[in-house]
């Protein structure tokens, strides 16, 4: 058997934990002269009216709100306007620091960032508005915790916003920056260092108090994310002072229930490294934001993230080094252990092929003998990996010769463990505790190459268009926007405009998935062919069973 180095390995998957992020939305749509105008704080915001193509509903926008500043590694404080100035906000808001990526080099612009970067956009009918109380979506995006925005093209709320105008079905669209990297989560002994976690509540916290000048209902919030969006909603889940009075319903979009969060003396040992790295000269409180992000660009090589997977404990935190910790106060246990939810009912779902772009980075490696076995293992330690490894259909001969047998067996259990039977547990752990639970797959298979190569080379070869439904797969159907999953320019085939169409209309609406039965297993499917139909006895019937036994090992 010949010999690797699983160390030169780069763990690219952790930029991936988003649809990600890199262009700013398109406000250069046609301006009335008649601005809309709400008011807060005593402050009249004026934002922008649009008419979006293709749509016969215009939109008012106002962009760049800003909800709360924040110290350094400080908690959030509520920011106000000043009463009696009117303010602009016609424009996305900066974004929050974080490391560039590969678009920064492929002659893509990335959005101005700051620490002043905690802001929300909101989008709403400009009929209806002044008529009734609308329904209020809050969209939290994703991105590793490392990177990303609520600016980027693809989560442009202006389509989706005319569309169900148009069909009467009227609602507000909000989205929101939060504190990421180094800056969004770092140990600290005397408060909790989630800062990130405590924006997002910031933020819901003002968007309950305010919506109502936008013509929304403070008593009729979704929440829904994709991602580190969904697992941030998955937290936000477990804080009972919120649940119902700041929103009543959550849709968590492959949210990995099967990567745990560190614990606060593995944020410990995180936060010395970072202050290591940065120099006993420098103080990490004072230091322009750049030198922080460059520490975390240089905890991103190979080595240190490998280093990371065998030290941070439980395993598999170790795979989101600057997600938040288990600190007893923001976060006080982990989110895969939540049993009821009270006055908020809750989505929990996957696609199909969430996890080809987190094994793409190990293709390599999977091209020796008996790496399969050390992958696995490395990621949910030996006993249990050794456990996942014997369910007949993860498990491989250390002799196998076939390496495409290798990655597609790699693909398959990462994809169950992490996503799909943790996504089931967590919805039936939830409808057995008396909670209103609901579970979904996305199969659909976008016919563009939804991760571009300009990228990462290694997810669009393991998710090709019309034959994949990988992680972000939905994203730009739900908004209606005809961009890869990096916010690039595509083109939509006669298919994906009907599955975009069907989505856009129906993927927020209470209706559309079915209540999870513990009895019955069912889950509500999008399907290959682009529509709804509800599936029974799911994991017995289709998934071979496969998830009884996952769900056993890992909860040991």
């Amino acid at each position: 058997m010949k010999n690797f180095s699983i160390n030169t390995v780069w763990l690219s998957c952790l930029a991936c934990l988003s649809s990600a992020q890199a262009v700013t939305l398109d406000v250069n749509h046609e301006l009335f002269s008649n601005s809309p105008t709400v008011e807060i704080d005593g402050a009249v915001l004026t934002g922008l009216e649009t008419q979006p193509e293709n749509h016969s509903s215009p939109v008012e926008s106002f962009l760049g709100i800003k909800y709360a500043t924040a110290e350094r590694f400080q908690a959030p404080q509520t920011y106000h306007y000043q009463a009696g100035h009117e303010y602009a906000v016609t424009s996305v808001g900066d974004i929050c620091p974080q490391v560039p990526h590969t678009m920064a080099a492929n002659g893509v612009v990335q959005e101005t960032q700051s620490e002043d970067c905690l802001n929300v956009n909101v989008w709403r009918p400009a009929s209806n508005t002044k008529v009734a109380k609308l329904p209020v979506y809050v969209f939290i995006h994703g991105g590793a915790f490392e990177l990303g925005s609520s600016s980027v093209k693809q989560f442009d709320g202006n389509n989706i916003v005319a569309k169900n105008a148009d069909e009467d079905n009227p609602f507000i669209l909000v989205s929101l920056n939060y504190r990421l990297g180094i800056l969004g989560s770092l140990y600290n002994e005397h408060h909790s260092g989630n800062y990130g976690i405590q924006d997002q509540k910031a933020a819901l916290e003002w968007i309950h108090d305010n919506i109502e000048s936008f013509g929304g209902d403070a008593e009729n919030i979704t929440l829904f994310g994709e991602s580190a969006g969904a697992m941030s909603i998955g937290i936000q889940l477990m804080d009972d002072q919120q649940n119902a009075r700041l929103y009543q319903r959550a849709i968590m979009e492959s949210n990995p229930y099967g990567v745990k969060y560190k614990d606060a003396q593995s944020a410990k040992w995180l936060a010395d490294k970072v202050k290591d790295k940065l120099g006993s000269d420098k103080d990490i409180k004072t230091v322009p934001f750049e030198d922080i992000v460059a520490v975390q660009a240089e905890m991103k090589a190979a080595l240190t993230q490998m280093n990371n997977l065998t030290t941070i404990t439980p395993k598999t935190s170790g795979l989101l080094s600057w997600a938040p910790y288990i600190d007893g106060e923001t976060v006080p246990y982990q989110p895969s252990d939540l049993k009821k939810v009270e006055g908020v009912d809750v989505t929990v779902g996957f696609n199909k092929d969430e996890s080809n772009i987190f094994v793409a980075p190990f293709d390599a490696l999977l091209n020796f003998a008996g790496s399969y076995n050390q992958l696995i293992d490395l990621f949910f330690g030996g006993d249990k990996g050794k456990q996942l490894r014997n369910i007949p259909e993860f498990h491989l001969s250390i002799w196998s010769s076939n390496a495409e047998k290798r990655k597609a067996n790699a693909r398959k259990l990462m994809n169950q463990v992490l996503f799909m039977c943790s996504s089931q547990n967590v919805a039936k752990n939830l409808a057995a505790n008396g909670s209103h639970s609901s579970l979904y797959q996305f199969n659909y298979q976008p016919g563009f190459s939804l991760w571009p190569d300009y990228y990462v080379e290694s997810f669009s070869k393991t998710c090709l268009p019309s034959e994949t439904s990988c992680h972000g797969a939905e994203l730009s159907f739900i908004f209606g926007n005809e961009v890869n999953a990096v916010s690039g320019p595509t083109t939509f085939s006669v298919q994906d405009h009907v599955a975009k169409d069907i989505l856009m209309s129906n993927w927020l609406k209470a209706d559309t998935f079915k209540p999870y039965s513990v009895d019955k297993d069912n889950m509500t499917v999008f399907t290959a062919d682009g529509y709804f139909s509800d599936a029974k006895d799911w994991d017995h019937a289709t998934n071979k069973d496969i998830c009884s036994q996952v769900n056993a090992i890992m909860s040991r």
